[in-house]
């Protein structure tokens, strides 16, 4: 199994879950999202993880070519989310009620994370 697949096979089921879980546990999102709203020091640790896991990504697969590049777009995506994260977590928790009251946004994100995962899960584990 090469390198892409590889990380396909860690992230694809992964993503899958979590927009599964979204998608059932909708209020349990909601609850999360204000609580961390609350606690910015929560979301400076959140994006000190978001963006280790993404420089983890784009220092070891930093492919642009064919499918694996949906690897690269995430890993640099978790590199810019996780340094916003890090330098302006106030901002991150004025913007999650916004959010929750959409009633469309998270939703939304779960379907996209659903849809990612199972397209990855798909390249990872194809006979």
């Amino acid at each position: 199994m090469d390198q892409s697949r590889r990380l396909a096979g860690i992230l694809g089921p992964t993503l899958a879950a979590v927009g599964v879980s979204l998608l059932i546990n909708h209020g349990l999102l909601a609850q999360l999202m204000l609580s961390l709203a609350a606690n910015p020091e929560a979301i400076l640790m959140l994006g000190i993880a978001t963006l280790a896991t993404g420089l983890a990504i784009v220092i070891n697969h930093n492919v642009w070519r064919g499918w694996p590049i949906v690897l690269t777009l995430f890993g640099w995506n978790a590199v810019f989310s996780g340094l916003y994260r890090v330098i302006f977590p106030g901002h991150i928790a004025a913007y999650a009620p916004i959010l929750v009251n959409t009633g469309w946004a998270l939703p939304a994100a779960a379907a996209i994370l659903l849809v990612l995962g199972l397209f990855l899960s798909w390249k990872a584990f194809r006979a």
